[in-house]
């Protein structure tokens, strides 16, 4: 597209032009001499808008007070590519009822093409097989690109990428290891997405903290509970309730006696049984010591018995305990050497990090030239601080693994002892119990009958049938016991005995279920555990895999978009202080930043480039109008394909268009 005739009458200050243009055109003049007005024309006709992008609304030219001049068509025409554009604007009147004056009803503006007239339809139709009226101002005044930036990064981001013909649906499909960004991002900016995965991350690492804390207090603590004490317990209630159990059966034979001997008094003063109620007493007493002897070698029986039971017990708390601390100890010995690996790989990690070797480029990626040592120093400085960032990072994560794999070495070593101990007391244990089973088998529990023929062929049965005489003496003192009171039964201690086993019971079974319960409590924490760091692990993973696909994705951009221009790039991403990587979008002109240090002469070259280059991005060859041209030689003016229209600030008075 090319100008090759711009025609103004009654458009803003000036009255009346009609001027050709060239490949190359200068305007010149003074300060409003009308130079921003055949552009604000130019745009006027192609986008209805302005050259700096706002609306034509004061486009009537004023008197000599400023009051604006009515009643006048205000045409403003061009002609490209063959064809003459015109656009005319008049004023609409109209007379109210009942008064005399006529009043200004609005604006009616008219169009042509070659002279005959064309609906506004038809007129932009004519336009949009240029391009439409947004991309024409774009690509033809840099200005709109940069206020546009300066408005909102994120819109000028999206319009770079819309017409660069990035796709990041593509770039997906290429690189499958970014399939769930999109999923992950939903739509927010990276950085925002990070920061708020990060605040995530720091919440989980407190709460695994919290975790961890409680489990290492579950795991560590100790409920005191002296078993052999409470067996003893037991084992002494039981013994006092054997007593009261003797002490009734005492009661019970004594009353039987005191029976025995009430019929022995009346046996002896029958004459006739007296005789054979001596024997039977007699009998009736070797019977008894016979019972006796029985019932004591029954009752040693027991209490081995009894001792055999605790012997087994005890074997078995011991067993358990050395099956504990060998699960215990090997499981350490597991998280020692995986913490030691740990600490190896770190350490080569430094080690790759420190042999790696600045290997950026010397020369500028846009002219070729050799990049100011400055800037090559300052790149290999950068380059050097970040090795030492991440590689104390490491250093860090070595003295923290040490601190874990000596705190480990001392756990597995301490298990170990245990477990050593406990199979030395095993062996003490084991022998006492064969020893209490042997007891046991040395007592018979099934005793015979008792005999009374020897006792009735004795010297001393005998001797007794002689003393029956005497017997009858004794009477008086068999009815002196028969007054006497019978032996007592201690229901205080029995109700003591009952109260102290019921207690030492329930002491016991309340100290198992304390254990279980603290083990189950273990079992929990530690699932909590895992699954608290399998959260932090995939937060780490997920902000890992958004910056690496933000980092990959704006370089796939920039090498896009900086293809299609020559003096300025674009940088598309950043990251901060802390290595946080953000989405931006920086005009830069051989390393400085366009919005902040450049000078006036290379923001117009900038501005230049900027334009033919939006133009190749949209497949345009449209007219570049640029400003303030007198801030740079003519020399450095490029030569483009483009129709270059250039304004420059002159003494001349009147506005001078040349071809140069």
């Amino acid at each position: 597209m090319k100008i090759t005739k711009i025609e103004l009458e009654n458009y803003k200050g000036t009255k009346k032009l009609s001027h050709e243009l060239f490949g190359r055109t200068v305007v010149c003049g003074k300060n409003a001499t009308g130079k921003t007005t055949l552009m604000d024309a130019f745009f006027d006709i192609i986008t209805g808008k302005l050259s700096d992008g706002t609306t034509p609304d004061a486009i009537r030219p004023h008197d000599a007070t400023g009051k604006d001049i009515d009643r006048v068509a205000i045409k403003r025409s061009i002609t490209i590519d063959g064809d003459e554009l015109t656009k005319v604007t008049e004023q609409k009147w109209r007379k109210p009822r009942g008064q005399v004056d006529e009043v200004l009803d609005g604006n009616v503006t008219t169009y042509q093409i070659n002279g005959f007239d064309k609906k506004k339809k038809d007129f932009d139709d004519r336009l949009s097989e240029i391009a439409d009226p947004d991309t024409l101002l774009l690509c033809s005044n840099a200005k709109v690109f940069t206020s546009k930036l300066r408005k909102s990064t994120a819109e000028a981001r999206k319009y770079i990428e819309s017409i660069s013909g990035f796709s990041v649906d593509k770039f997906i499909q290429d690189h499958d290891e970014y399939k769930d960004v999109l999923a992950i991002t939903d739509g927010n900016p990276v950085e925002d997405v990070v920061k708020k995965l990060k605040k995530e991350l720091s919440l989980e690492k407190k709460e695994g903290e919290k975790i961890s804390n409680n489990l290492q207090y579950v795991s560590e603590r100790v409920f005191p509970f002296d078993t052999t004490e409470n067996q003893k317990k037991i084992s002494d209630a039981e013994q006092l309730l054997a007593t009261v159990e003797r002490q009734k059966i005492v009661r019970a034979d004594a009353a039987t006696e005191r029976t025995i001997s009430a019929e022995k008094i009346n046996e002896l003063y029958t004459e006739k049984n007296g005789l054979e109620e001596m024997l039977k007493a007699v009998l009736n007493k070797a019977k008894g010591e016979y019972n006796k002897s029985m019932a004591e070698s029954l009752e040693n029986a027991m209490s081995g018995q009894q001792k055999a039971e605790k012997a087994q017990h005890d074997v078995s708390l011991c067993k358990g305990r050395i099956s504990d601390l060998y699960t215990m100890a090997v499981d350490a010995n597991e998280s020692y050497k995986k913490a030691i690996a740990s600490i190896a790989e770190y350490e080569k990690k430094i080690s790759d990090i420190e042999a790696e070797k600045y290997s950026g480029k010397d020369t500028c990626p846009t002219c070729g030239q050799k990049l100011p040592k400055d800037k090559i120093d300052s790149a290999i400085a950068k380059f050097e601080e970040n090795k030492k960032a991440l590689a104390d990072i490491y250093r860090n994560t070595i003295v923290e693994r040490k601190a874990d794999a000596e705190a480990l070495d001392k756990k597995r070593h301490e298990y170990k002892l245990a477990w050593e101990q406990a199979k030395k007391d095993l062996i003490p244990l084991e022998k006492a119990l064969e020893e209490a089973k042997s007891d046991v088998s040395n007592y018979d529990v099934n005793y015979p009958e008792f005999d009374d023929s020897e006792i009735k062929n004795s010297d001393e049965y005998k001797e007794g049938e002689a003393k029956i005489s005497e017997v009858l003496a004794k009477i008086a003192d068999l009815k002196t016991k028969i007054s006497a009171e019978l032996p007592a039964v201690d229901i205080a201690l029995e109700k003591s005995a009952k109260e102290s086993l019921e207690s030492a019971k329930k002491e016991y079974a309340v100290w198992v279920e304390t254990v279980k319960a603290n083990e189950a409590e273990v079992e929990s924490l530690t699932k909590k555990m895992r699954e608290q760091g399998q959260k932090i692990a995939d937060i780490e993973q997920k902000i890992t895999l958004i910056q690496n696909f933000s980092i990959e994705k704006n370089k796939e951009i920039e090498k896009i978009v900086n293809g299609f221009f020559k003096k300025v790039s674009f940088k598309f991403f950043d990251t901060t202080y802390e290595g946080n990587v953000y989405e931006t979008l920086r005009i830069m002109v051989n390393g400085t930043d366009y919005m902040n240090g450049l000078n006036h002469g290379d923001r117009i070259l900038a501005d230049i480039d900027l334009v033919t280059g939006f133009q190749k991005m949209n497949g345009l060859n449209i007219p570049v109008w640029v400003d303030d041209v007198e801030s740079l030689d003519a020399d450095r003016i490029p030569k483009i394909d483009q129709q270059l229209i250039m304004l420059r600030v002159t003494e001349d008075k009147e506005l001078v268009i040349k071809e140069v």
